[in-house]
């Protein structure tokens, strides 16, 4: 076997291992996966792949973030995932409808990452398109192909770009408080996936509320590599090429013959048709949501994804209407 050190993962450049390192690693987790009552024995090389590859290799790392994703999905947000079908008429109306709002790109961002379009403006908030629940499962598929069967997703990173033009507070009250913490703490130690990049494009005051509100489970290096663009796109065309963005994405003032990678509509049959519903993607979802995580009892603490009235201010977030006006909380960001 080739014993030529390799990256393990091009965002980590000093994590070389060898074809070797790289199965005796995978071996390691492997077997103590099997040993663990409390998680089922979903052994696919693809899945130890992601997971490895988030944690540079590192064992302890890499089985915790396993435990969380799998006591996640037994007790708590992703239980929602469980015996989903990914192709199931509810989550493909979703995903192609006008009110999609996590669109994977089809091009790369500057350091070879994929980009995903949050078009938050979108989010139909009144509940006639779809259940919180609904949304939910749906935008989880997007994530599950993205991070399990895009290799370089997990070895690179995604970016994520939120554009927030017409944002509300309905918005945020269509996640909820609670929701909205267990999305960002889930995603940030119980997915594998690394957010390198969220860049937020039309930006207003509704957005700094929402940082505020999720700041209490958002690690500081995440914090720092948040930026704000407002509605000057400049400073993104530095990380993110103007190529990459649907059509309408492309302002006049952009160095662009206006051609982009296509209409949204477009894009998203492409990630739909070309991605989700292959063969072999489809197969491998529906194995990885009949999985279950040791026993099938619920924790009533942790269970659902309750809608909630309102986000409630919580360390010193402010609503509007308060006196103190919120000021903007990420004002530089750290892609390093």
């Amino acid at each position: 076997m080739d014993q030529t050190p390799v990256e393990c993962s091009e965002t980590f450049p000093d994590c070389r291992k060898t074809e070797v390192d790289v199965k005796e690693e995978t071996d390691a987790l492997r077997d103590w996966i099997i040993q663990q009552p409390e998680i089922p024995n979903f052994i696919e090389s693809r899945v130890l792949a992601a997971f490895l590859n988030v944690c540079k290799f590192n064992q302890t790392n890499t089985r915790e973030r396993l435990r969380r994703y799998w006591v996640t999905r037994r007790d708590g947000i992703l239980q929602h995932l469980n015996d989903l079908d990914p192709a199931s008429p509810v989550v493909l109306e979703i995903l192609r409808g006008p009110h999609a709002v996590y669109v994977p790109l089809p091009g790369r961002d500057k350091e070879g990452r994929r980009v995903i379009l949050a078009r938050w403006n979108e989010l139909d908030v009144s509940g006639v398109s779809y259940t919180f629940e609904e949304w939910f499962r749906a935008i989880s598929v997007v994530f599950d192909v993205v991070s399990f069967m895009d290799e370089t997703s997990y070895r690179n990173g995604i970016t994520i770009l939120m554009d927030a033009k017409g944002v509300r507070l309905a918005h945020l009250l269509f996640f909820g408080y609670t929701n909205s913490c267990k999305q960002v703490a889930m995603m940030q130690k119980g997915y594998p996936i690394r957010i390198r990049q969220v860049h937020y494009i039309n930006n207003s005051r509704v957005i700094d509320i929402f940082l505020r509100i999720v700041k209490k489970v958002l690690s500081q290096k995440l914090a720092n590599r948040i930026a704000l663009h407002g509605t000057k796109y400049e400073k993104l065309f530095q990380h993110v090429d103007v190529t990459c963005l649907p059509d309408n994405y492309i302002p006049a003032y952009a160095d662009s013959d206006g051609t982009g990678a296509g209409s949204i509509h477009d894009i998203k049959e492409r990630f739909v048709h070309d991605e989700l519903l292959a063969p072999r993607t489809l197969t491998f979802l529906r194995e990885l949501y009949s999985a279950r995580a040791g026993q099938d009892e619920p924790c009533p603490r942790n269970s659902g994804l309750k809608l909630e009235e309102k986000p409630a201010p919580r360390d010193g977030v402010l609503l509007p209407g308060e006196e103190t006006p919120a000021k903007p909380v990420y004002d530089e960001c750290d892609f390093d």
